[in-house]
């Protein structure tokens, strides 16, 4: 499928369909179930799952991955996305640095027309001043802002349910005693299949 690129001070206002692989919760097995006892010893501190011996345990392990075809490729689905970005305004660009520039102006001139007894004139003055050269400055700024279509490349990855290990921790208790929990964390393979492209809208100076 043709990935559209786009860049340029014109809005990106479109919908783009993308292929994306097809995600879902697997069971992958299970885990025995955690446990305290008054015992440190770890008696399980790594056991594989081979010949189905993580099947049937309590503690359900799921992972969100992507559906496999038999010969091994991934699953996949289309995905439409819509955009509306536009690059920022000279308009906009004028009024939020003027707004900035009055603000900053009006402070100064409030203290400098205070020295002079005439605060609010002074206050006028300095956001007057502040905000022309600040509001222009702002619109140059932004007429060198830009948006384009930016494809991600995303690694497809899956996981193979390979064994579990067991982690014990110390719950101190009064007058000296100690119990002691016992964890068991699944231990999962990652392995890359394949990849694919995502988009979204970037704002760039041009």
């Amino acid at each position: 499928m043709q990935t559209p690129t786009l860049s340029g001070r014109d809005p990106i206002r479109m919908d783009v369909t993308y292929p994306a692989p097809v995600i879902e919760d697997v069971h992958l097995g299970g885990t025995p179930k955690d446990y305290v006892d008054t015992t440190p010893t770890v008696t399980a501190e790594f056991v594989s799952c081979a010949n189905n011996v993580c099947g049937m345990l309590p503690n359900e392990v799921y992972r969100k991955l992507p559906l496999m075809n038999p010969d091994g490729t991934p699953q996949f689905k289309d995905v439409t996305v819509h955009f509306d970005e536009s690059p920022t305004s000279r308009l906009e660009g004028f009024g939020t640095a003027g707004a900035i520039g009055a603000t900053v102006g009006g402070v100064i001139g409030l203290i400098a027309g205070s020295a002079l007894g005439a605060p609010w004139l002074g206050t006028a003055i300095g956001a007057a001043i502040g905000l022309v050269p600040s509001g222009i400055g702002g619109a140059i700024y932004a007429g060198h802002d830009h948006v384009k279509l930016v494809w991600d490349v995303i690694p497809i990855k899956n996981e193979k349910y390979i064994g579990y290990r067991e982690a014990v921790k110390e719950i101190p208790l009064p007058a000296g005693h100690s119990r002691y929990q016992h964890k068991f964390t699944p231990v999962l393979e990652t392995q890359e299949v394949g990849y694919y492209k995502k988009p979204h809208v970037e704002h760039y100076r041009a």
